[in-house]
């Protein structure tokens, strides 16, 4: 999460919700789901490739990492990350709902400069990330983002809370495949017959290792008003975007999401609700057919295009039969020159490098048995060791695969 409710507004908005009385911009809301006509859940997919490789904690903190291949469901669930001003990295959860999008917060997506609203310019999304630094399943950019027009991404009031949701359209990775033949994608559902419950959520709190995956099970929640879950899982910034998870029994014990985790207090945390209305919007986006001007709902989302990425990113991916340890140094975005590695990969495993602006960088990779396969004649030290480097030049911006055994 990356705003704290305030308090005061939190307090009087819930109890106006639970009495009934009107708040301060409540109008714009959208109708109440029971209003709308009841939808069928969209469904969930498996991968179609299986083989393809503040304090905001209630009480005891019940999060527990999500163990290594624990299922193809936690694949769909995946780290977000965007460069931000003066060498930050917002990281948010995001979790892929069609072969091309993923669902998330709204507030992940923008940056607050100097008082105003800041579209991140390059977003990425690490689908089943449990480890530091890697990609077991791809890395996907987003081309494209949807939300609705009443979110305000200076809001800080609960009322707020209830717009804070996103759809993100997503590329290919850098083998051509889309999420579906990766990790597959999960099913939501906008029921207006939702009912006071228990919850799953998983996520990436960024008070854990980066892109390490945890969650907890059978959290209860309950809802306020037609936008909005208040739920008691704990969470913690880096988890906004997270689904709520609902299992229905009813549906063969089916979970599916309900709505995404958003903002937090003290006591609870709260999540942006997917209703029936909403549901509808969703997918109609996922199938490229949403316009706003000839849309039937109320409620109405904009679309932003984002430009091609200025930045080039740094991927090694090993295609040798053997691990390997790999090296590189860079300009970084900070002007600065560094020395990084080694990271070890696995046969067929992706690492992301670095990020640069440069089109020079340097790379070295050698096996688990000291057998070099990628040097050159720049020499830098690392790790104390006078290792050789090549020299690589790349003069368009986006993704630069570099495979070590081709």
């Amino acid at each position: 999460m990356n705003r704290t409710l305030r308090f005061a507004v939190l307090f009087a908005a819930l109890g106006a919700l639970l009495t009934g009385a009107a708040l301060p911009g409540c109008s714009q809301l959208p109708r109440e789901a029971t209003l709308a006509s009841e939808v069928a859940p969209m469904p969930e997919s498996a991968p179609t490739d299986d083989g393809v490789r503040e304090r905001v904690i209630i009480g005891p903190d019940n999060r527990r990492r999500t163990p290594a291949n624990y299922n193809w469901v936690t694949r769909t669930v995946g780290q977000l990350e965007a460069p931000r001003s003066n060498n930050r990295l917002s990281r948010c959860t995001a979790t892929a709902i069609s072969p091309r999008h993923v669902l998330t917060s709204a507030h992940c997506v923008y940056e607050v400069v100097n008082g105003q609203p800041r579209l991140d310019e390059d977003i990425y999304f690490y689908p089943g990330a449990n480890q530091y630094n890697q990609m077991p399943y791809g890395r996907f950019r987003v081309t494209r983002i949807h939300h609705p027009e009443s979110y305000d991404p200076l809001s800080s009031t609960l009322a707020g809370v209830g717009y804070d949701i996103a759809v993100l359209e997503v590329g290919t990775d850098d083998t051509g495949r889309d999420l579906a033949r990766r990790v597959g994608f999960r099913g939501y559902w906008g029921t207006s017959t939702l009912q006071p419950g228990v919850m799953t959520t998983l996520g990436y709190p960024g008070d854990k290792t980066a892109r390490v995956q945890y969650y907890e099970e059978d959290c209860a929640f309950d809802l306020v008003g037609n936008t909005m879950l208040r739920t008691y899982c704990d969470v913690f910034s880096g988890q906004s975007g997270s689904p709520a998870l609902v299992t229905h029994p009813e549906r063969q014990g089916e979970s599916f999401i309900h709505a995404v985790i958003s903002g937090e207090t003290t006591t609870a945390n709260y999540a942006t609700r997917i209703h029936p209305e909403r549901q509808r919007i969703i997918a109609a986006i996922t199938r490229d057919e949403y316009n706003p001007q000839t849309s039937n709902e109320n409620e109405r989302w904009r679309s932003i295009t984002l430009l091609d990425s200025q930045r080039i990113n740094v991927v090694a991916h090993n295609t040798c039969r053997a691990g390997q340890y790999v090296g590189i140094q860079y300009l970084g975005l900070n002007g600065d020159w560094a020395t990084e590695g080694f990271y070890q990969l696995a046969p067929g495993d992706s690492v992301e490098l670095a990020q640069t602006r440069n089109s020079i960088f340097y790379v070295h990779a050698h096996d688990l048995q000291g057998n070099v396969h990628m040097e050159g004649g720049h020499r830098a030290r690392l790790h104390g060791n006078n290792i050789g480097f090549r020299q690589m030049n790349h003069s368009d911006f986006g993704d630069v695969v570099i495979r070590l055994c081709n």
